[in-house]
């Protein structure tokens, strides 16, 4: 049995259009468009700016109401919505409370943005499109909100983007992995893209990784660059691929932010045994680079590709090296195909901290 059937169930849909469809029982949801979903507005203090956003119903005539929210970013990237009697700039936005739209229309509404003469740096609002509930005979109501991104960027003399590291170090995921952990803040009035990495290196200074820093929402949208709002705070995150044995290590950051500004700081870390826990295919405490080899042959060609490995280790390794077939008898193996060939010695030990290199020769006969 399904409980809480009287409730409105509400969904915002942010930056992109989307389709959401709720099964209780029977239910029909409207569709609605609405463009753009971002808006960027510039104007100087004292300006007035106008904007439109376009909406467009379905099969049914619909009853739109509109709202301005502050928006706030979180640590993780993500963006959080504040109503707006809580913050005093979103009554800059002027648009109509309500607009009734005609079924299968499309309707232009117009906006402004007053800008005091005291404005300067960079804003953000939401206009939540929010169709009205209709009674409709169903136990379950749907309630679906549209956040439109409304950017309100204010230039004025002095001002400039900033960024400070807070701290640079070393923490663990919940399986005991070791991530790499950034915190940024913008501290000026201004929003801009940023992108970090962080060099790993060890007591003697040798490099061991660079690990490319990304908050949440970067790594779980595939975004390599992320925009820091006005004074929010963020984690940039890192996943190290390097055995961290006990130690001491330095970290050094790079941040790249404001189409050509960076900020370099470093840390040092000490690693305790057993701070760590690693899933069994990095126990070996080796790095091979490049971890995939591609190649590309006409018939009766060669090539050949190198490949290092590096013990990240405290203890001497012995790596052996061996082709495998995917399956048994698979005709399209390499090795059914053409000639694969290890140059350097397939067997050999390496040292802690030491590298080899060897090289992967491929031919194909000209009747491949």
């Amino acid at each position: 049995m399904v409980k809480g059937l009287g409730r409105i169930l509400r969904v915002v849909l942010v930056a992109v259009a989307a389709t959401v469809v709720i099964v209780v029982g029977s239910l029909a949801v409207s569709a609605m468009g609405i463009h753009p979903f971002v808006i960027d507005v510039e104007a100087c203090p004292g300006e007035t700016a106008k904007f439109e956003l376009s909406v467009s119903t379905g099969d049914k005539s619909d009853r739109v109401r509109l709202r301005a929210y502050a928006i706030q970013q979180n640590r993780h990237g993500n963006l959080e919505y504040i109503p707006a009697a809580e913050v005093p700039f979103t009554s800059w936005v002027q648009l109509p409370g309500t607009i009734d739209i005609p079924r299968n229309t499309q309707r232009t509404i117009e906006g402004q943005v007053l800008v005091p003469s005291n404005a300067g740096g960079s804003y953000h609002l939401a206009i939540m499109v929010e169709p009205q509930a209709r009674e409709s005979g169903y136990a379950a109501a749907v309630q679906v909100r549209y956040a439109v991104r409304l950017n309100i960027r204010v230039p004025k003399a002095g001002l400039r983007p900033d960024a400070e590291a807070k701290s640079i170090g070393l923490a663990k995921t919940e399986s005991g992995e070791p991530i790499v952990e950034a915190i940024i803040r913008n501290t000026s009035p201004m929003d801009y893209l940023a992108s970090a990495e962080v060099t790993i290196r060890d007591s003697s200074m040798r490099l061991l990784e660079r690990v490319e820093l990304r908050p949440q929402a970067g790594w779980l949208n595939g975004w390599t660059q992320s925009r820091l709002y006005p004074h929010a705070e963020l984690a940039f995150l890192g996943y190290p691929r390097a055995i961290l044995v006990p130690g001491e290590y330095d970290l050094r950051l790079f941040l790249r932010y404001a189409s050509g500004r960076q900020l370099i700081r470093t840390a040092k870390v000490k690693v305790e045994a057993g701070d760590f826990v690693y899933v069994e295919r990095t126990l070996v405490g080796v790095s091979i680079s490049p971890d995939r080899l591609d190649f590309a042959l006409a018939p009766g060609g060669a090539a050949s590709r190198a490949v290092r490995f590096e013990n990240t280790g405290s203890d001497p390794i012995r790596v052996l090296i061996q082709p495998r077939e995917p399956e048994p008898g698979y005709e399209r193996a390499i090795g059914a195909q053409g000639e694969l060939e290890l140059r350097g010695g397939a067997d050999f030990v390496l040292q802690p901290g030491r590298s080899a290199t060897r090289v992967v020769g491929l031919r194909f006969p000209k009747d491949s």
